[in-house]
């Protein structure tokens, strides 16, 4: 059995949680960065989602973790365009801000 990172255990559980937004019939669609390929950019977020025309950018920590300084400048050109970034160690952060900015009370 692989080993699972503190930081990929929270991936997974954020990925769980918006497939079963997705199921619900909710407006969103997600995508996971790969650290490799023509298309990767250094410092980008790990996680991105776009829900209804909404696009919020997430970058997932083991728990404490900090951003590097690529990741740094990565959430300053996504906050000066609009674009939330959030910096997430946590599902619970995550699904108190997904109740937050797009949820009902009820999800």
């Amino acid at each position: 059995m692989a080993y699972t990172t503190p930081e990929q255990s929270v991936q997974q559980k954020i990925i769980s949680y918006l497939n079963k937004l997705e199921e619900k019939g909710y407006p969103l669609e997600h995508h996971r960065r790969e650290a490799t390929g023509a298309n990767y950019r250094k410092g980008s977020s790990d996680l991105f989602f776009f829900w209804g025309p909404f696009h919020v950018e997430v970058e997932v920590k083991a728990p404490g973790g900090e951003l590097s300084t690529m990741q740094e400048k990565w959430k300053e050109r996504m906050d000066k365009h609009g674009t939330p970034c959030w910096v997430i160690d946590n599902i619970e952060i995550f699904k108190q801000l997904m109740q937050k900015n797009f949820l009902n009370k009820k999800d």
